[in-house]
């Protein structure tokens, strides 16, 4: 599945037997492609480089080239794309006042950039390319500064997340636990298991003060929901005929209890509770006849 990843300028840049430089810019084509980047060496003489875009891995902190050296990127032996295509830098001027571009964030599969990154009085902001415009060298954003959206790496906003259920004292630490936050392309989402819909509830609202979570998807079940859907499972497989099995959750850890008619029946019973999203893990306690099991 495509990720959007932060193309960063600055970012360094590692070749197969070194670190060698920084990315100081990219070039795209009229379809926001990203061709090729720049990399520039060197302080007192800097040397800068276009090496294919397509040859390179990246994230938020480094620009790799699994297959060049650096002697041979900086000796030029890596040929570029050739094709029309218009380079960006952090020198490139933006039309909002204060604006500076730090970035685009790139989708993993087309290598498009999908949004600009841009540094507006010390935070970082978003402008979608379809609100971006060029003026000779310089980018014109359509939108309003105040009307872009905030920019978060998905590390800080997991651990913004994580620290505000942690930070929450009507959610124990046992409930904690059992909650996970993962994000991906700025969407949060929450899974795991709660004991009680007042801890479910609770921490919805431990999570909907965090500003840097802007899409945040929950996916937590609480123990007697749970219990529910996993009766009318039961019922819905008509194992309850000649039996009665009941179960009992623990922060999603299931447990069936109660008697079944046959082997075949208990069987039947844990495969359709397993069945149920949001149980972390389902044991069988249920009872059975000696004459039944034997004869099974």
């Amino acid at each position: 599945m495509s990720e959007s990843i932060p193309l960063r300028l600055g970012a360094r840049v590692v070749f197969t037997d070194r670190w060698a430089g920084r990315l100081s810019g990219f070039e795209i084509d009229e379809e926001w492609e990203v061709l090729n980047v720049l990399v520039t060496d060197g302080f007192i003489r800097p040397v800068t480089v276009k090496l294919p875009f397509d040859k390179a891995t990246w994230d938020s902190e480094r620009v790799s080239f699994a297959e060049a050296t650096s002697k041979q990127a900086f000796a030029r032996e890596v040929p570029p794309v050739a094709a029309p295509a218009r380079p960006v830098t952090a020198k490139t001027a933006v039309s909002i006042p204060g604006g500076r571009l730090t970035g685009a964030l790139v989708d993993s599969d087309s290598r498009r950039a999908e949004e600009l990154l841009l540094a507006l009085g010390g935070t970082l902001h978003r402008a979608p390319v379809d609100q971006v415009t060029f003026s000779g060298k310089e980018i014109l954003v359509a939108a309003r500064a105040d009307s872009l959206a905030r920019y978060y790496r998905d590390d800080a906003i997991e651990q913004a997340l994580s620290d505000a259920i942690a930070r929450s004292r009507a959610i124990p630490a046992d409930e904690g636990r059992e909650v996970e936050v993962v994000v991906r392309n700025g969407a949060a989402l929450i899974s795991g298991n709660v004991r009680t819909k007042q801890a479910l509830d609770t921490l919805k609202n431990a999570v909907s003060g965090v500003p840097e979570a802007a899409d945040v998807v929950m996916d937590i079940v609480d123990d007697l929901t749970l219990e529910s859907e996993i009766a009318q499972a039961l019922l819905r497989a008509g194992v309850s005929r000649g039996s009665e099995i009941y179960p009992r959750s623990a922060l999603g850890e299931v447990r069936l209890f109660g008697f079944a008619q046959s082997a075949e029946a208990a069987a039947e019973a844990v495969r359709a509770a397993a069945r149920v999203s949001g149980l972390r893990s389902v044991h069988d306690r249920i009872e059975v006849p000696a004459r039944a099991a034997a004869t099974a």
